[in-house]
């Protein structure tokens, strides 16, 4: 397996350095992403985008079952992209803890997050949770978001490809979609393959959601088949951030061994 395309702690570093803007509209979308691929969620809700600046939260979640990265429970998260890590994530914690707006504390995990190097981040965290107004305190550095991207082959893909390292030999499905839909002068969305097959697609969404298995998809041609498959997994946040188009055998076999359940389309 080639690294050239892996994303570093460094890399993440630099991204949020130069392009602070985008960094902060997109880390909240990284992060869900990262929590669909690895975990077991009950509820999610973490607005990027422009969505970024509506006040509340910057992340809600509820996860049945955690790893090490997301706490089990309900959790509550803020993101921040500033030099000084430190005086925003005082100041954040600060705010949430004044005004928990709808969270119970004591039930809750504050997490704040961070997409540059927290050295001090640990010690951050004993200092809030020994105040004991929050259930637990945790934090996520660029080392941490690495770790997490290295556990999560789909996501670490996509985000690589947006930061600028590519690799043809195995696509996201955001990435395998474009190729397809830009063969023609006018790109093809989504909906031409979906349209009047709701039932169908709902049942390849539900049928990948179950026990591992191979799942079959029979159309008129193979290539139809291949674009409604992606097509259809594109309309799930659960299953979008876990898929994977393999154009190379061996790094199909690799990609058999991921801890974190994947969806493979060979």
């Amino acid at each position: 397996m080639t690294s050239g395309w892996f994303v570093t702690a460094s890399d993440i570093k630099q991204w949020t350095a130069t392009n602070k803007r985008r960094a902060e509209d997109y880390l909240p979308a990284l992060v869900r992403n990262l929590i669909q691929a690895s975990c077991k969620t009950e509820h999610v809700h973490f607005p990027a985008g422009d969505s970024v600046s509506i006040a509340g939260w910057d992340g809600s979640l509820k996860a049945e079952r955690g790893n090490q990265f997301v706490p089990t429970g309900t959790s509550a998260w803020e993101f921040g992209t500033d030099r000084s890590i430190k005086a925003k994530a005082d100041r954040v914690y600060r705010d949430r803890s004044d005004n928990a707006r709808c969270q119970t504390p004591s039930q809750t995990t504050f997490v704040f997050v961070t997409s540059r190097a927290w050295r001090d981040k640990d010690r951050w965290c004993t200092e809030k949770e020994d105040e004991r107004f929050w259930w637990r305190v945790n934090g996520l550095n660029a080392d941490d978001l690495e770790n997490w991207l290295l556990q999560c082959p789909a996501v670490h893909r996509q985000f690589a490809r947006l930061i600028g390292k590519r690799t043809e030999t195995v696509w996201d499905v955001d990435q395998a979609w474009q190729s397809w839909a830009y063969v023609t002068d006018v790109p093809a969305v989504p909906e031409v393959v979906l349209n009047g097959r709701a039932d169908l697609w709902e049942e390849l969404q539900k049928s990948l959601k179950g026990d591992p298995a191979i799942v079959r998809v029979k159309a008129s041609s193979e290539d139809e088949a291949y674009a409604f498959s992606l097509a259809t997994l594109m309309q799930d946040e659960q299953l979008a951030p876990r898929v994977l188009v393999v154009n190379d055998e061996s790094q199909w076999d690799i990609l058999l061994d991921s801890q974190n359940a994947l969806i493979l389309i060979p």
